[in-house]
């Protein structure tokens, strides 16, 4: 089951990291009347797909806390070297949204650690 949960959130890292390495403009600029509603979509989005997740797996309430940790492991781990490489993992976008898809992916996990945490 903990294994299922890993792999499903490194399958969703892959796809996530190919949006944003495909996708002509992935991130708002940095700017505070679009990040904070970007980061607030993104973390219900997170808590949202988290919880169905752990739902589907057939993940037990009392297990969701520690699941979260491995379906965030591969975010936390991968998304550090990709912010610390951001020009040559994503040449598509601007070395200036480092920082926002940083803040980005912490907020996510944040939303799916959330989700694991809340009562059905």
């Amino acid at each position: 089951m903990f294994r299922h949960v890993f792999l499903a959130g490194l399958a969703l890292w892959f796809i996530g990291t190919l949006y944003f390495r495909l996708a002509p403009s992935g991130l708002p600029s940095p700017s505070l009347a679009r990040t904070i509603p970007f980061y607030a979509v993104s973390a219900v989005v997170a808590l949202i797909v988290s919880r169905l997740l752990m739902r589907w797996i057939g993940v037990p309430a009392e297990a969701r806390p520690a699941a979260a940790a491995l379906f965030i492991l591969p975010t936390l781990i991968l998304d550090a070297f990709a912010t610390a490489f951001f020009p040559r993992v994503f040449p598509n976008l601007p070395p200036g949204a480092a920082p926002t898809f940083g803040g980005l992916m912490l907020v996510s996990a944040a939303g799916a650690v959330i989700g694991a945490w809340l009562p059905r």
